[in-house]
């Protein structure tokens, strides 16, 4: 398989639908994205501080990647835990991963 490093312009392209979505669905707290190679993490700031919520896999396509959710107990991001509250949104988009977080960290 091809690792794949997500384009510069792509990443401001999925902030401005991570924006639209939170603004759309009146969430209180900001979303945002921080693209580091093929990854691209999934953050919520908090009054307490940053939360990490999952952790996308570019794949080339962005209406197709790999989702996996970061895991609070043992502070990872978890590839075997596929069933989870929200993981039904899963459709390998960002707005898919959103709504799934949404569900999974109220």
């Amino acid at each position: 398989m091809k690792d794949y490093t997500v384009p510069i312009a792509l990443q401001s392209m999925l902030q401005n639908r991570v924006n639209a979505f939170y603004k759309q669905k009146f969430l209180k707290y900001h979303y945002y994205v921080d693209a580091r190679g093929k990854f691209i993490y999934l953050y919520r700031l908090m009054p307490k501080g940053i939360q990490r919520l999952g952790r996308l896999t570019y794949l080339g396509d962005p209406e197709n990647m790999e989702f996996t959710i970061f895991n609070d107990l043992s502070e990872k991001y978890d590839p075997k835990k596929r069933l989870f509250s929200g993981s039904v949104y899963l459709d390998g988009t960002i707005e898919g991963a959103l709504k799934a977080v949404v569900e999974a960290y109220p």
